[in-house]
This record gives C-alpha cells, structure tokens and sequence, in this order.
C-alpha cells in the first residue's frame, strides 16, 4: 500500500518569529515535522518537501511511519494562531504537491 503525501493532515499558521512574519507548517499526525516559509504557499512546499523525505527515508529504513488520521484528506489547513488559542481553524485551500511514496 503507497503513502500519499496528501493522506496526511497539514496545518499552516502565522507566526512572527523574532519580529518576522512567518507562516509555520507541521504534519498533525507526525508532530516533529515541521517547516516554515514567507507565505502560506511556501510553506506549503516546504512542508511538503519535508514530508516527502521523512516517508521515503522511514521507507528505506524500515522505520514506522504514523498512519494518516483521514485518508481522504487532500488540503491542508490553515489555522490562524489566534484562532489556534479560540480552538478554531480555517481551511486555505493549499495543496501539499501530489506525490504517492511507496510505503
């Protein structure tokens, strides 16, 4: 059975990281992934590319990989950080770049 990148839950946030705006990405069901970007569609990307190394090299290793919490889940979320601390999310729309790695 293949893994998609896109069977995993993706959420994007904004953040200001020592006074700088950023957008912060992390994959819910793999917490220490993480990656970040000047926008939400960078960091998107970035998240992505994060997510596509960490199953391929899980694969090669024979490491456990966290099973995706819907496999339908095919956008990732953006989730303002005030939002974040109200228990709230809104969806951006952004698509993590469709790669299928064999799992």
């Amino acid at each position: 059975m293949a893994t998609d990148i896109n069977d995993y839950e993706i959420r994007i946030w904004h953040d200001a990281v020592n006074g700088e705006p950023r957008f912060m990405a992390q994959v819910v069901e793999w917490p220490v992934l993480k990656a970040d970007g000047e926008t939400a569609d960078e960091a998107a990307r970035e998240i992505s590319t994060v997510l596509a190394l960490a199953l391929k090299t899980a694969k090669e290793f024979g490491d456990p990989v966290p099973r995706p919490r819907r496999a339908s889940a095919r956008r990732a979320r953006l989730v303002r950080h005030s939002d974040v601390r109200k228990g709230r999310s809104v969806s951006s729309g952004a698509k993590a770049k469709p790669t299928a790695i064999a799992a």
